[in-house]
């Protein structure tokens, strides 16, 4: 697992590649985030084009910045354009809590327009 985070606007996004799974550094996520908000960001996107496997440590990442976000009046978004991956996210629930979207352009459309 690995990731990257870029500026978009307001956004803060964070692209997550490989897995996200137990035992694969899914803390790194929680703790760089963490430290973002500290400094002042508020509004994140998670990227998850090139995200290939989930599990329940991996959903906490975006539960975790979910709760952070809202003290403050933040937002999270996430991009999930693989189908096994938004099955999962779909069967938990998350896609309730968290608005996604399939494609990057669909975020960019909605949300920068």
């Amino acid at each position: 697992m690995q990731f990257t985070v870029t500026d978009k606007g307001r956004f803060k996004v964070v692209h997550i590649e490989g897995d996200l799974l137990i035992n694969k550094r899914y803390e790194e996520i929680n703790k760089a985030v963490l430290k973002l908000i500290k400094e002042g960001f508020h509004h994140f996107v998670f990227n998850l084009e090139k995200l290939s496997c989930i599990d329940s440590s991996g959903i906490s990442v975006f539960i975790n910045c979910l709760c952070d976000v809202q003290e403050s009046n933040g937002s999270i978004f996430m991009i999930v354009p693989d189908a096994d991956v938004r099955e999962i996210i779909e069967l938990v629930g998350l896609n309730r809590l968290i608005k996604t979207y399939e494609t990057e352009a669909d975020f960019d459309k909605e949300q920068l327009a």
